[in-house]
Formats: structure tokens, sequence, C-alpha cells
């Protein structure tokens, strides 16, 4: 019998919406063998890729690569390559559940994943209390899921610790806690919604979920266009004018849709599913014994309905409590749309906005303080050594990229007068 790679770990929540994402397998990957990440990407993964500028960066210990690594739990050729190469180093053959692989020609990448690492501090410290495997969930990555749906809580994107977004993966990732400051980023308390709310919030949540929680492979030939199609000429006469009208979509829009020109964003194909009364798979398989599609009359006088006392409490209480979070994240986790919130809520919104931007400021000026901190520690170690710190030996230590920024290079600039080299 033949022995893998590495350990045959099993990929968590499979089958459900809480299905694990492929960067968290590998990161237990690494927890599993003892190994920094980042030395499980240089040593394994990174000389069977084939990318040169993958090697630069190993060699180098830069963060480059981690900072854009969301495209592993993505639907594109990286997240094909690390599903090829994990399963072969671990003998799996389910890890294209743990990524959005199979709907790749379903969704564009277009508004689809968040560009930093979002969590349930609830689904942590439960897991840790309760000694179950500590993972992160694939559902976290899309940009419209603010809400976990396990606790009915939002979820968080900044370290409460270090003030820092922290990346999907990182070289020092470990299962749980954050890759910047090293601190444990669950807890037992979170703020909490109106049920109202939760509700509200959750209805994006759950479609996706259960996308996620299906195990079928007839996915990968699912077509938008052909879904479109059948309901604009089953539910709509085949008028297109009044299937963009009853489901609030330009009819431009809704056109390249149906010639197959572009695919609707994640956001709309929720919508067009909602205003219809079915779910994400119910469209994509154009069921024709669905008894829920609403008629076009009951899904043209469907309205949006928000409570906006309690709207005007949720955000009073996230300016009380100074929560670092931006407008787009309360919209996404109350269930509403942006610009409502900044026009009915101007004042609210200001203060709110002026709190992130503090918080984005003050967590600059620490990464700036930390990086001259660690840039005189570096020339000082090299000028010991009678070795003169160019840009090549400072940013062999540092990672490359290091000097770029204009304060950085002052100091750089400065600190070499200093020690008279």
């Amino acid at each position: 019998m033949d022995r893998s790679t590495l350990y045959n770990i099993e990929p968590i929540g499979i089958g459900t919406p809480f299905v694990e994402s492929l960067t968290s397998y590998i990161i237990r990957l690494s927890e599993a063998h003892c190994v920094l990440t980042g030395s499980l990407i240089s040593k394994v993964y990174t000389p069977l890729l084939g990318k040169e500028y993958l090697s630069k960066i190993s060699s180098r210990g830069g963060d480059g690569f981690y900072d854009s690594a969301i495209g592993i739990n993505g639907l594109g050729k990286l997240a094909g390559e690390f599903i090829e190469l994990t399963e072969k180093f671990t003998g799996r053959t389910d890890l294209g559940f743990t990524t959005l692989k199979a709907f790749s020609q379903i969704f564009p990448n277009r508004g689809l994943l968040k560009k930093t690492k979002s969590w349930c501090p609830i689904c942590y410290e439960e897991d840790r209390v309760k000694g179950r495997i500590i993972y992160d969930q694939l559902i976290w990555n899309f940009q419209l899921v603010g809400t976990c749906l396990k606790h009915k809580s939002p979820l968080k994107n900044i370290c409460v610790h270090c003030g820092q977004f922290v990346s999907v993966i990182n070289r020092k990732s470990v299962p749980g806690t954050c890759s910047k400051c090293g601190q444990w980023l669950g807890t037992i308390n979170s703020l909490t919604y109106p049920e109202s709310y939760k509700d509200e919030s959750l209805k994006n949540v759950s479609l996706i979920g259960e996308l996620l929680a299906e195990k079928k492979n007839t996915f990968s030939i699912a077509s938008p266009k052909e879904s479109i199609n059948f309901y604009v000429s089953s539910i709509f006469d085949g008028s297109v004018t009044e299937a963009a009208r009853c489901l609030k979509v330009p009819k431009s829009t809704f056109t390249l849709w149906m010639t197959g020109k572009s695919n609707p964003s994640i956001k709309y194909l929720l919508q067009v599913s909602k205003m219809l009364g079915i779910s994400l798979i119910e469209f994509l398989e154009m069921n024709k014994d669905i008894k829920l599609i609403h008629s076009a009359e009951e899904v043209f006088n469907h309205r949006e309905r928000y409570d906006h006392f309690e709207i005007r409490n949720i955000l009073h209480k996230a300016i009380i409590e100074k929560e670092p979070v931006s407008i787009s994240e309360l919209a996404r986790r109350i269930g509403c749309d942006r610009k409502l919130l900044s026009k009915k809520y101007k004042d609210e919104c200001e203060q709110i906005k002026a709190n992130y931007s503090y918080y984005v400021q003050k967590n600059r000026q620490q990464n700036e303080e930390l990086k001259l901190l660690k840039l005189e520690q570096a020339v000082k170690s090299l000028s010991s050594h009678a070795i003169y710190p160019s840009r090549r030996q400072v940013e062999s230590i540092l990672g490359n990229g290091f000097l770029k920024e204009k304060a950085v290079q002052e100091k750089w600039n400065n600190l070499k007068r200093s020690y008279q080299i």
C-alpha cells in the first residue's frame, strides 16, 4: 500500500454549510506536521507549482503571495492547482469541496470573495472549550456573508488585540489565532442583532450554505444562461422586459445574461432566486415541478421592508462601542443596501466612518512603527557583521519589497548614515 507524503487528515464539514476551506485545511496540515504554514508552502508546494515568483517569495520570506492567496479557496486556476497538489500529497479525493472550483461556470469572480480573513469568534471559542478541531469555514470567505450561520452573530475581520486585518493564510497561520500578533481570536461575547435582522441578514447566508452543502457534481456543467431563459419562458411568458422589471434587474443586464455574454454576480443570483421564491440549487437545476415560484404579480408586488427603529439601534450600538466596522459591512450584516444607510442615517454613518478611519489610521501607524523597529534591528545586525545594509541585504532579512514605502526608505537612509557605513 502506497503511503501519502502528508497525513491523510479529513476535511471538516463536507456535505454541510459549515464545510472547511482549503486554506484552513492546509494550515491544519502544517500544524499536524509541526511545521510553519510558510515552510509547508515553500518546501512542499512551491517546487511542484512551477511558479518562479513563488520560489522567490519563499526564499526571501515575503508575504506577497499570502496577501492574495484567497484564490486558493476560489474558482480559478490557483484553486485547481492547490486542490490537485493537496490531494496528491494526502491521498484524498474530496478536497474540491473545500473550494468554489465546482462553481467556476456559475459565479464570476466579481464581488465573490473577501480580500482578508473573516471569522466567528464564538465558533472558535466553542470548538476550543469542547475540545473540537478549530478551523475556518469556506462560507466565511464570501463578500456577502457577514453573519455566522450557526450563531446568528456578525463575523469579525479585524483582530481585537493588534487592530490588524488578517490574511486568509500566512506563513505563521495557526488555527484560531491572529497570524500578525499570535493572539487567540475566539470569544464568547459578540455583537448581537434583533431577531428580525438575524432573519433578514441570514437569507443570503442560508442560500449560500445550502449550495455549499450540496455534493452533486452537476454544477460544473450548470448554466445561468439556460436557467434565466427557462424562467423567463415559464414564468414571464418569454417577456424579457417583464422579467427584468419584476426581478428588479436592468433590461440591458438581463439581456446579457440571456445571451450568455456575462454571468450574473452572486448578489444578482441570490436576488433573482429570492424573488422567485426558490433556492440557488433549484434555480440552477430548472426544476419544472417547483411549487414555490410566485406568479409575476406576486414577484412584482414584493417589497423589502425594514424596521428603521431597529436599524438606528444597531448603528447607535456600533457608535457607542466604537466598533471598527465599515458602512458596507454593517449593511451586509443588517441585510440592506449601503445606500439606504448613507441616505437615511447620514449623521450616524459619519460617526461610524470617523471611528473606522481612526482605527485604520491607528493600525497604519502601528504597522509603520513596527516596520521601522524591524528595519533598525536588521541594519544593526548587518553592521555588527561589517555587512553593508544594501537593499538586497536588508530585504533578504525582512522580505522582498520591505523598503518600498517612503517612510521606511527615509529611515533606512538615516540609519546608514548614523552607523557611518
